[in-house]
């Protein structure tokens, strides 16, 4: 009996690990002809004359490794005053930040054609200035503690960082008028894929991927929303997963809100959160519905705060990245080659999020320039130049995310369930 359970039980296994292998491959498949037929911005292509960030302060999380490093460099290249690259192990931190220096000076120097036709003296004189730039950047990026699946560390860094920013406290609502606050450029980039933790945290609601991927971020940006001035942005890092998500809320009324339901009312599919389960997959269902929460996330709070900060739901796309490694027992192997040999590289996945905010931002400096060219007889083309960026990015382009992210009854109940998950 226990020999045939076991059998079942590798059989399962080898069912669940190939569901994921086909559907990797698959989404390489659509990723490859995606490309192909609208080839993904970056920020070069994108305007990069309006991606400055010179004076702003940013936060990066998950920046110890993968897409976080390379973002948060990106960002110290777009000329932000501080990044903070906010992560549990500050050891490996400092090792990728010594890495990003090393790369970049080794780098520079390498493109001859930059000093072809300059005196030596001219040439030694370019090089140092590079290595100058590249002191700059590994200066600017700074590695900073940060724990999400602990409330009390979030509430630490939170109160730390509005201390640096010269705010006085973290009140409720933001003030009036922003004046003297600091433009803040919040990446909530940390993910995990799984955790052996699963249905033990540290504030004894939901699971530790939820916290990790959702409660920890909300609570964050919950915190630090009331120092955000002018120019301000919130990215949150999503994917494509979101639309395997399932999401059940019990709102106030005693009626419960599904994210099925939503998805049927539309004529979708819906999740397949009971299909994954059955195949052993449960905590990548669990996973796909900490997605689902990060797109809600980001409508429900342009919806709260139509004046700002900008925010966008950025996927970059399957990436090589560490996330596979909290795959369960014997999976994150076989994930990890295949990540390795089909998807992104965190460059190039770090390049799609900074393409994206290099055209929230051109769209941002058009609306200004919009306003102070208004008058009476403009007044519907400044509206239109007004408009907000679209919500969810993939791979660098806009696209339409699932109907249950933009249900705004599914995003006020997940706001709500998330203060509550959170003690604000």
């Amino acid at each position: 009996m226990a020999s045939s359970s076991r059998a079942a039980g590798r059989t399962w296994d080898v069912v669940s690990l190939g569901t994921v292998a086909v559907l990797g491959v698959l989404g390489v498949r659509r990723r490859h002809a995606a490309d192909g037929a609208n080839p993904p911005l970056s920020p070069s292509t994108a305007d990069r004359d309006n991606f400055d960030l010179s004076g702003a302060q940013c936060i990066v999380t998950g920046a110890s490794s993968g897409i976080g490093a390379e973002v948060a460099w990106g960002l110290a290249r777009a000329g932000a005053d501080k990044v903070q690259m906010a992560c549990r192990d500050l050891g490996r931190c400092e090792r990728k930040r010594a890495d990003k220096l090393t790369q970049c000076l080794a780098a520079r120097p390498s493109d001859e054609a930059e000093v072809a036709g300059l005196s030596p003296a001219e040439a030694a004189s370019l090089r140092a200035k590079k290595r100058r730039k590249c002191a700059l950047l590994h200066q600017t990026c700074i590695c900073a503690h940060l724990e999400l699946t602990d409330p009390d560390s979030v509430r630490t860094f939170a109160g730390s960082f509005s201390g640096s920013s010269g705010s006085q406290r973290i009140s409720s609502s933001l003030s009036d008028g922003h004046l003297g606050l600091p433009r803040l450029v919040l990446v909530n980039n940390a993910a995990v894929i799984c955790d052996s933790r699963d249905g033990v945290d540290s504030a004894g609601s939901g699971n530790m991927v939820q916290w990790a991927n959702h409660f920890g971020h909300f609570l964050l940006t919950s915190l630090l929303l009331p120092i955000m001035g002018p120019g301000s942005c919130v990215i949150i890092v999503a994917c494509q997963s979101h639309r395997w998500g399932s999401l059940k809320i019990q709102r106030d009324a005693g009626d419960e809100i599904c994210s099925d339901a939503i998805e049927h009312s539309h004529g979708n599919m819906g999740s397949f959160s009971g299909p994954l389960s059955s195949l052993g997959l449960a905590w990548y269902a669990r996973y796909a519905r900490s997605k689902l929460c990060n797109v809600l996330f980001a409508a429900e709070l342009r919806k709260r705060y139509p004046d700002g900060p900008v925010c966008l739901a950025v996927s970059p796309g399957r990436m090589d990245t560490r996330l596979y490694e909290g795959a369960p027992g014997w999976f994150h192997r076989p994930l990890t080659l295949l990540a390795r040999a089909c998807f992104h590289t965190p460059d190039e996945g770090a390049a799609h999020i900074l393409a994206a905010m290099a055209e929230a931002e051109t769209g941002r400096r058009r609306s200004i320039a919009a306003a102070a060219a208004a008058d009476v007889s403009s007044k519907a083309s400044t509206e239109e130049e007004s408009s907000p960026p679209p919500l969810y990015w993939h791979c660098g382009r806009p696209q339409r995310p699932s109907a249950a992210s933009e249900d705004p009854l599914l995003g006020a109940a997940l706001w709500r369930a998330s203060e509550a998950a959170c003690k604000l």
